[in-house]
């Protein structure tokens, strides 16, 4: 299996799980189809700052993402294809929503009373901001894989980030699908949703085609060294 089959393979089952948990709010498609999608050029130049809510309203504002989950956070999914089809750049992020969920509804039904509206509307962005309080926690997490980074010890080829503006590079020894990304984000970010909904056959098979979905990194991209550390497999 080839990385953009396991992507399709694993994107399509990532939506039917989060739609079975009823945690899928939107699939947008403004960006393109994934894995053929794009993102807007303020959001990648804001991505490089350190001003988490400033990232997650331009995404909002600018519709930087492939999925938006019911409590308003969401997920991107990108893989770029070489031109020989076989060697891949993938990003996935889950990017937690920083505001609380209560307050973000209130400012919908007040402003427009259809949730995602007001977030696409720059010239309200900065009041409507100025009334929500940060949450004092969250989490996104990104997955990266890229050949072309790879340097033994110091970079892994195929890795998870957890948490903001740090340096947590967590290895891992396979190349992970959009499944397996989303599986990880459910189990240990909404895990009351997991724990009740654990049990049903659509999610026991989520769970259980998460290896076959994903891609064996090569021992020359995870090489024994990087083994002498925790990882992921």
């Amino acid at each position: 299996m080839n990385a953009e089959t396991s992507f399709r393979i694993g994107y399509s089952k990532a939506k039917s799980l989060l739609k079975k948990v009823d945690m899928l709010l939107e699939e947008n498609t403004t960006r393109g189809v994934p894995p053929n999608v794009s993102f807007s050029k303020e959001f990648i130049q804001v991505s490089r700052e350190q001003n988490y809510s400033q990232i997650y309203t331009t995404a909002r504002r600018n519709r930087d993402y492939q999925i938006l989950l019911s409590d308003e956070s969401f997920f991107q999914f990108s893989l770029n294809l070489a031109s020989d089809g076989k060697s891949a750049v993938a990003r996935y992020a889950y990017y937690e929503t920083p505001f609380d969920l209560a307050e973000v509804r209130a400012l919908d039904n007040l402003h427009f009373g259809i949730s995602t509206n007001w977030w696409e509307t720059e010239l309200l962005e900065d009041q409507l901001r100025s009334n929500l309080e940060e949450k004092r926690f969250f989490t996104p997490i990104r997955y990266d894989f890229d050949l072309g980074l790879f340097k033994a010890e110091l970079h892994p080829a195929s890795h998870l980030h957890i948490g903001f503006a740090n340096e947590i590079r967590i290895p891992v020894s396979k190349v992970l699908s959009p499944l397996a990304f989303t599986c990880f984000v459910l189990r240990h970010i909404y895990r009351p949703i997991w724990k009740d909904n654990r049990h049903l056959n659509e999610v026991t098979q989520a769970y259980n085609d998460i290896k076959s979905t994903c891609i064996d990194l090569e021992q020359s991209y995870f090489p024994d060294i990087e083994k002498r550390d925790l990882y992921l497999h």
